[in-house]
């Protein structure tokens, strides 16, 4: 692990990454921020403040950012492996499995994680705000819960098509299984909230609920 932080970081003081500038930490060139972008030349809404240990989710989670955060949590568990790491969440959702992938690698750190919904966490947002041992938000924010409409190639036949549906599913709700395990619902409860429609939650009532711990 450490040799390859040091490669990593030997590589972004030679090369930036999509163009991006990043405060350095001039005794040993760690970037301080790390910005993640979709494509060269757009502004970055999400990033890594290795510094403090703050990762900020501003973007619809799709493989650009949840590649770009995994890439770069070594450089916040080279720093520590006990300190808290804060995932900052403001976002409408994202793609599935991308969410999956970053929560696996979050629940994999042995450091306790704090997420805060700073504005809204809608679908992916808000499940991934399910990770954090301490889950807080904003008194102006609100969470969305939904079952979401699985993107299947258009070529292939309704067997397959419904075979693919039906896996993504189960998968789907072994996730909210977990989730539902954190609040004061059963599985059945908490999925018959959002099984025909989308369910908005308030500040309040996701206190209420246990989906979160904390409203600020």
């Amino acid at each position: 692990m450490q040799m390859w932080v040091n490669l990593l970081k030997d590589t972004l003081k030679n090369k930036l990454k999509n163009g991006d500038t990043m405060p350095y930490n001039q005794e040993d060139n760690t970037p301080n921020i790390i910005l993640i972008t979709k494509r060269s030349g757009h502004p970055a809404s999400s990033r890594i403040d290795v510094t403090h240990r703050i990762i900020h989710i501003y973007d619809i989670i799709d493989s650009y950012i949840s590649s770009g955060i995994i890439s770069f949590l070594p450089f916040l568990i080279d720093e520590s492996e006990s300190e808290p790491i804060t995932i900052k969440i403001s976002t409408i959702g994202g793609d599935v499995n991308d969410l999956l992938s970053l929560i696996y690698e979050f629940n994999k750190l042995s450091c306790p994680i704090i997420t805060e919904i700073t504005g809204i966490a809608y679908s992916a947002g808000a499940l991934l705000a399910s990770v954090g041992d301490e889950r807080i938000v904003s008194k102006y924010g609100e969470l969305m819960y939904h079952y979401p409409v699985w993107a299947v190639p258009f070529d292939i036949g309704m067997k397959e098509h419904g075979d693919i549906v039906r896996r993504t599913k189960d998968l789907y709700d072994r996730l909210l299984t977990d989730v539902a395990s954190q609040t004061t619902l059963s599985f059945k409860e908490f999925t018959g909230k959002f099984l025909t429609t989308d369910w908005y939650v308030t500040p309040k009532e996701a206190l209420k609920y246990n989906l979160v711990t904390k409203v600020i």
